[in-house]
């Protein structure tokens, strides 16, 4: 897992040439042309996925984790915390690899507030527990980067 600034996402580069794609993108924090849904930005290498939704308890929401794309998760309105587990001190009970998806549960290892001006990468051992409130419920919209890995 990576968590930065996005003033400061270029310091991560050379870790895979669609990762560095993604992050020339989100440096420049220009999101405005994107719409709600998939935005492609490189085939299916690279894509954005734009989407709102309400935060919520921790207990209302389970990890997830993917084998073929890194995510770049960038919160563009609101406040959310992100917890991040290893996935193999999770319990695994959802999959789906057409979606390229693994649903898990258990307890959080770390946890980060994501607000704008954030990012966040999570790598395929990372599973990610998004949409948990912060400090109240909230509206977040999000752009949330799908990264090939290469």
């Amino acid at each position: 897992m990576i968590y930065g600034k996005q003033r400061n996402a270029l310091q991560y580069l050379g870790i895979g040439e669609n990762l560095d794609f993604a992050l020339k993108y989100v440096e420049k924090q220009d999101f405005s042309g994107l719409v709600p849904g998939k935005n492609i930005l490189s085939g299916e290498d690279v894509y954005v996925n734009c989407f709102s939704y309400e935060t919520m308890e921790s207990d209302q929401t389970s990890f997830e984790a993917h084998t073929d794309y890194l995510d770049l998760h960038v919160v563009l309105e609101g406040e959310e915390r992100i917890e991040v587990a290893h996935r193999d001190t999770l319990e695994e009970f959802e999959q789906d690899p057409a979606a390229d998806y693994t649903g898990y549960k258990g307890q959080a290892e770390a946890v980060c507030v994501m607000r704008p001006g954030d990012f966040m990468i999570v790598f395929p051992e990372d599973a990610h527990k998004v949409k948990v409130k912060h400090d109240a419920v909230c509206l977040v919209k999000k752009a949330v980067f799908k990264i090939k890995i290469n």
